[in-house]
């Protein structure tokens, strides 16, 4: 992995684990980089403010999760066991995720 990968996924990790303890509103772009180990400018010169983490995160969460459910479809199962089983696959992504998938959800 790259050295700036290494940093953008520091800075991601970061972000989600504040988000998910104290939420978005009370998590600081300070906060974000000393959790990274990292200066706030290296944060901005990334992703330019707090919100372009969020929608970083919210690609990455996406990258993860996307077309994941739809392919594990057998052809022979019912609506109901489609939906229980995209409902679980939901909820196993959001665990992976960690606790800001699930604050960013509601």
């Amino acid at each position: 992995m790259s050295a700036a990968k290494e940093t953008t996924e520091r800075i991601l990790d970061a972000a989600s684990k504040l988000i998910a303890a104290r939420g978005y509103a009370a998590t600081t772009t300070r906060a974000i980089a000393e959790e990274a180990g990292l200066n706030e400018v290296t944060l901005f010169r990334r992703f330019t403010n707090k919100a372009g983490v969020l929608a970083a995160l919210f690609e990455r969460i996406g990258a993860r999760t996307a077309g994941k459910a739809a392919a594990a479809s057998p052809e022979d199962e019912s609506a109901r066991e489609a939906l229980l089983r995209m409902a679980r696959s939901e909820i196993a992504g959001a665990v992976d995720d960690g606790g800001v998938a699930l604050r960013l959800a509601f």
